[in-house]
């Protein structure tokens, strides 16, 4: 299946009467967002482009130069910056990938090829119903900050925080056969990681009603007391957390 291939494949399911199997929404709009994305590509491509850049510059436009015309030297050098050029951009579009990023796009794109006939009538199901459940709720979790765009440090943070979560929970999915997906689940390291990461929603959607909006006020007692609330905020929710972690 291909991104973008979600819609179909519903309508598909429930065209031949099969709507009673459990659908995880968020966890397939996930699937569906980073299946096709790279997640290894852009590593590769940044070592690959430039050496055949060179190669063929010089294969191809050197040999012309020396036979007919010096200005096929142009090509050689052109063809050999323009690789040089690319592997640049390659990296750096490697470099803004999170391992953790990577992690859930290569899971992504390997549960997604699961999806097929077996799946769609239900013989051979590519998540334990289980798993899920705590899949979709994390799937919900991750997008709805992946979605923010992190105005502070902390925000950042915690986002990472949960894209690791998320891509360690993805593991689960990853596995091929649904029983041992739960036999994996009954280790019982999933739910513990769903729980931080209900507390980190909490903690960030409080967080975000201390947080001020907009630019800076002028009024100097205005923007003490919204520096005052957002470090308040974040005080009150590192409290909860360890309340409910000694709990």
């Amino acid at each position: 299946m291909v991104v973008g291939s979600l819609t179909w494949y519903r309508a598909a399911r429930r065209a031949v009467g099969l709507s009673s199997q459990p659908e995880y929404p968020n966890l397939e709009a996930l699937l569906e967002a980073e299946a096709s994305q790279p997640h290894s590509g852009y590593f590769y491509a940044a070592r690959i482009v430039p050496p055949v850049g060179i190669v063929v510059g010089n294969g191809v436009f050197v040999p012309l130069a020396m036979n007919f015309s010096p200005l096929f030297y142009i090509g050689a050098v052109g063809l050999s910056v323009v690789g040089g050029g690319l592997g640049i951009l390659f990296n750096f579009l490697d470099r803004s990938l999170s391992p953790a990023k990577k992690h859930i796009r290569r899971q992504a794109h390997m549960i997604w090829g699961r999806y097929g006939i077996g799946s769609l009538i239900g013989t051979s199901p590519v998540i334990s119903p289980v798993v899920g459940q705590v899949l979709d709720e994390a799937a919900s979790i991750y997008m709805r900050h992946a979605q923010r765009k992190s105005s502070t440090e902390v925000h950042r943070r915690a986002f990472q925080a949960l894209e690791v979560a998320m891509a360690r929970l993805m593991e689960l999915a990853a596995i091929e056969n649904a029983q041992n997906q739960e036999l994996e689940f009954d280790s019982g390291w999933a739910l513990p990681l769903l729980q931080e990461m209900r507390q980190m929603d909490t903690a960030l959607a409080r967080l975000t009603q201390f947080a001020p909006s907009g630019s800076a006020p002028v009024d100097p007692l205005a923007n003490l007391r919204d520096a005052r609330a957002e470090v308040a905020g974040i005080v009150s929710a590192i409290d909860e957390l360890d309340q409910q972690q000694s709990a």
